[in-house]
């Protein structure tokens, strides 16, 4: 069996990463989706008609229907870290729904470009290993004996 050159697999990992990883985000920033993103918001006890229709036009809440008592389903459409605090954040909003309160982002299934950050690197890791396991790479890292 070869000898085992760790700076070369290291070597091998790291560059399979970064390719893998990059063309995966590029794939991704293709195909994921720009659509708004459904949420729910109730509305405080109070909130006049008024008040209700400027928020949603500063949050930028819309196609909003009423689904229960003072709660009504929206589409977002400006999904910035400060548009979601200033929603969570605000007196006139009560509670929502589909937004991480801790990170003022998106829940997971609807943020866009966690999910293509998340999966760019899980795609690079496991394309990394894959490539320095095929026969050729891994013979001259030291991981398979000559033939």
């Amino acid at each position: 069996m070869s000898s085992f050159r760790p700076g070369r697999a290291l070597g091998v990992l790291v560059v399979a990463f970064l390719v893998i990883a990059a063309a995966a985000a590029a794939v991704l920033s293709l195909t994921l989706s720009r659509d708004p993103v459904p949420m729910h918001v109730r509305w405080a006890p109070g909130t006049t008609d008024g008040e209700r229709v400027d928020l949603e036009q500063r949050f930028h809440l819309t196609e909003g229907v009423v689904t229960e008592g003072r709660t009504r389903a929206y589409h977002l459409t400006d999904t910035s870290t400060d548009n979601i605090r200033a929603i969570i954040q605000n007196p006139r909003v009560e509670d929502t729904s589909d937004l991480n309160r801790i990170r003022f982002r998106p829940a997971f299934k609807y943020d866009r470009e966690r999910r293509l950050i998340f999966f760019s690197v899980v795609a690079g890791v496991i394309g990394a290993f894959v490539v320095l396991l095929t026969p050729g790479i891994s013979h001259r890292v030291g991981l398979r004996r000559t033939a």
